[in-house]
């Protein structure tokens, strides 16, 4: 459920900046709902464990001022073992990048 209001709040925070309009930013939540159904997305569980990696990385990663969801993300990624994450957030990649993440950016 967190992924949705995550991916909602970006589209929406898009539309306000008028990068998007509406139309599209229903296009892109139906995708991105169409690509979690069938598994072209998953959502990993967030444990306590996590939440001390993130606290830990946005101590070591003291330079990128990394927000807490961004912190997250990022030890979830390093625990999976992910090699490349995307983002359109700069500091998110520069943080990845800092970790040896290889990053596809998008807008």
């Amino acid at each position: 459920m967190r992924d949705r209001v995550e991916m909602r709040s970006l589209l929406a925070r898009r539309r306000r900046a008028g990068d998007i309009d509406k139309s599209a930013e229903n296009r892109v939540f139906a995708t991105f709902q169409q690509d979690m159904a069938n598994g072209s997305l998953v959502v990993h569980p967030i444990g306590d464990e996590r939440f001390s990696e993130a606290t830990d990385l946005i101590e070591r990663l003291f330079r990128q001022p990394l927000r807490t969801p961004d912190a997250l993300h990022l030890a979830i990624a390093n625990a999976i073992g992910a090699d490349e994450i995307a983002t359109a957030d700069r500091t998110m990649a520069s943080a990845a990048r800092a970790m040896r993440i290889k990053v596809k950016r998008f807008f």
